[in-house]
């Protein structure tokens, strides 16, 4: 069989991490970086706690949380690998996703045409396994907490799965607090607040194809300008130097009108002010309709979202891809890796 009939569709997205508080504004939580929160919560697959039951009662007890999980679906990260190469580094994860009304799967026999089920044993349930790999900076490189990622489309496991999987991971490591410190009529005080990290993935729409609709719901915008030049001096300084770097502006939506006809007007006339300042811009959404899907949306139309709505791209394979497997399939991930590296995969939308 010809190379090429081994394929499977990998979805592009964009991987944001952030931080949420409680806070006022001005005090703003600490950012951190994927690399590392990816490794707390490969620490925490090491213990078996890298697991999501799908409308389980929660806890803050594992025990208890895997007490409370029994007999629910659940998403489980089964294998996580760090890698540094090509100037970058790459967390490459295997996604499992435990389906408990899967008890069996029919077979038919293709030349008497007879068929029968096949049974798992008592306590065996139906699985599937999808790679999804992250590209980092590499050691000592800016990181601006923005990440080129993919995603192996494999039914049912979606991206609003992956994200919420990986954000509530985050918010059960224990002890995220910032301080401020308050200035007062008579001494200092120091304020302590609670938050938590979180992650993000973003649909690039620039490269999408039509049919989407325009009823879409803008999240930000991103302007891009490579080699821009920066003047570096004190405002009291004879002499100065000029640097060139790459610069990445964005613009959250919710600083623009709200009427949908003003914001449009509004987002036009920001790609044309940074358009002729050099800059490309792409525009970022959430869900295939601009919102986020929340509450109880049958797998298969999340699913289908993703495949509408995501710049996808196709990989050859040697081998058939099997629909679960229990380590990291290395010819899957050395192919998604070469698409997060294909610059033309990325480039902004030239409108």
């Amino acid at each position: 069989m010809a190379e090429s009939e081994f394929q499977r569709i990998v979805l592009l997205n964009r991987f944001v991490s952030r931080s949420v508080a409680r806070a006022p504004e001005e005090h703003k939580p600490p950012i951190h970086g994927a690399l590392e929160l990816l490794q707390l919560i490969d620490k925490r697959r090491a213990k078996k706690w890298a697991i999501e039951y799908i409308n389980a009662l929660d806890d803050n007890d594992e025990q208890v949380r895997a007490r409370n999980g029994v007999g629910h679906n659940f998403l489980r990260l089964r294998h996580c690998r760090f890698e540094e190469k090509n100037g970058f580094r790459y967390a490459i994860l295997l996604f499992e996703f435990i389906d408990q009304g899967v008890t069996s799967f029919p077979v038919v026999h293709t030349a008497t045409f007879t068929g029968r089920e096949i049974a798992g044993e008592d306590e065996e349930r139906g699985a599937t396994a999808a790679h999804f790999v992250i590209r980092m900076p590499g050691k000592d490189s800016y990181d601006d907490g923005s990440y080129r990622c993919a995603l192996e489309t494999v039914s049912p496991i979606t991206r609003r799965d992956v994200e919420s999987f990986l954000s509530r991971q985050i918010r059960r490591v224990e002890g995220w607090t910032f301080s401020v410190d308050i200035p007062g009529k008579k001494k200092r005080t120091t304020k302590v607040y609670n938050y938590h990290p979180r992650f993000n993935l973003f649909a690039d729409i620039g490269r999408r194809l039509a049919g989407i609709g325009d009823d879409r719901i803008l999240n930000y915008m991103l302007f891009t300008k490579r080699s821009e030049k920066q003047a570096v001096g004190k405002a009291t300084a004879v002499i100065h130097k000029d640097v060139y770097a790459d610069v990445d502006l964005r613009i959250s939506a919710r600083q623009g009108p709200q009427e949908p006809e003003e914001q449009g007007k509004w987002v036009e006339a920001l790609r044309q002010a940074y358009k002729e300042r050099g800059f490309e811009s792409r525009l970022y959404y959430r869900h295939i309709n601009g919102g986020t899907l929340s509450g109880e949306v049958h797998q298969a139309v999340d699913g289908a979202a993703d495949i509408m709505m995501c710049p996808k791209e196709i990989i050859s394979l040697t081998k058939k891809p099997k629909r679960w497997t229990s380590t990291i399939n290395s010819e899957i991930a050395e192919s998604i890796i070469t698409l997060l590296d294909n610059d033309d995969l990325w480039e902004r939308d030239k409108k």
